[in-house]
């Protein structure tokens, strides 16, 4: 049995006659043999193999058939693998409280060399954005046994995490007297926002 590993040329799969083969029969000095072709077959959804058997029968006595010898050729044919996801992005906005990561249970692989594939599945650091803004990108790979890799599937979110904002206070101010009725209000505006906080 040889083994051909994966995806072989026709010109790798050469095919045997009566040349490959030598026959001892006393009775006759250029005795060869037949070889016949069997019928590739496929299992495990990419394995091939095909068989040929070099058989002999003695032309003194039919009843002399020498034991068969077979060579068989393995293979496997794949093509390039696949991803799919069953979820996606999303913005969360500042309602990140729903948030469920994913996980390699969320994305199929479709190689027809392996009976339960999965993705080889990665959870990217939490990135800080501008404006509070946070993201996080997922990542599934797959390379089949033929060392094919699948077109690598990405999924991102972004949300908004930030801290309550405080609104200053400041002591009680006077107003002060210009005379008459008169009277100048100090600058509220700029102490109270002075005291303000919004990290975002």
């Amino acid at each position: 049995t040889y083994d051909l590993g994966c995806n072989p040329a026709e010109s790798d799969k050469p095919v045997p006659d009566a040349s490959w083969f030598v026959v001892t029969d006393n009775c006759k000095a250029d005795a060869a043999a037949t070889v016949s072709k069997g019928e590739e077959t496929t299992s495990a959804g990419c394995v091939h193999s095909l068989t040929y058997t070099a058989t002999y029968t003695s032309e003194c006595d039919n009843s002399k058939v020498a034991t068969p010898v077979t060579i068989t050729y393995t293979w496997k044919e794949t093509t390039k693998p696949s991803i799919t996801s069953n979820v996606g992005g999303r913005d969360f906005g500042c309602d990140f409280s729903s948030k469920t990561n994913p996980t390699a249970a969320n994305f199929t692989v479709t190689d027809e060399c392996a009976t339960n594939p999965t993705v080889e599945f990665t959870a990217g650091a939490v990135e800080n954005l501008a404006n509070c803004g946070k993201r996080q990108i997922f990542t599934a790979e797959y390379t089949n046994v033929c060392d094919q890799s699948a077109d690598p599937v990405t999924i991102t979110y972004t949300w908004i995490d930030a801290p309550a904002p405080t609104i200053g206070t400041i002591a009680d101010q006077a107003a002060t007297a210009k005379g008459g009725c008169e009277y100048k209000i100090p600058n509220l505006r700029d102490a109270v926002l002075a005291q303000t906080t919004d990290n975002c």
